[in-house]
């Protein structure tokens, strides 16, 4: 799943406003954004050299628009045997 940081983060700081989780907060999700570019393209490139298929989705709309179209489209697809990384 693609998404622009800066709308991770503005989400994951909404999120904080309405939620009881103490690790909804700048600094953690700023570490969680740290470690996952850390380790993903290294992870991507490992699984594309060993031919597994990956599916990209873009996911810097608004979640009630994105999410419903992306998966409608992938519905469509026979999946098994793909990989979905988030």
């Amino acid at each position: 799943m693609e998404c622009d940081d800066t709308i991770l983060m503005e989400r994951i700081m909404e999120r904080g406003k309405h939620s009881d989780r103490a690790d909804d907060n700048f600094q953690t999700a700023l570490q969680r954004l740290r470690t996952y570019h850390k380790f993903h393209r290294s992870t991507i490139q490992f699984l594309r050299e060993q031919h597994v298929p990956i599916v990209e989705l873009d996911c810097s709309v608004a979640p009630d628009l994105g999410t419903s179209r992306q998966w409608k489209g992938l519905a469509y697809c026979d999946i098994r045997g793909f990989v979905l990384i988030l």
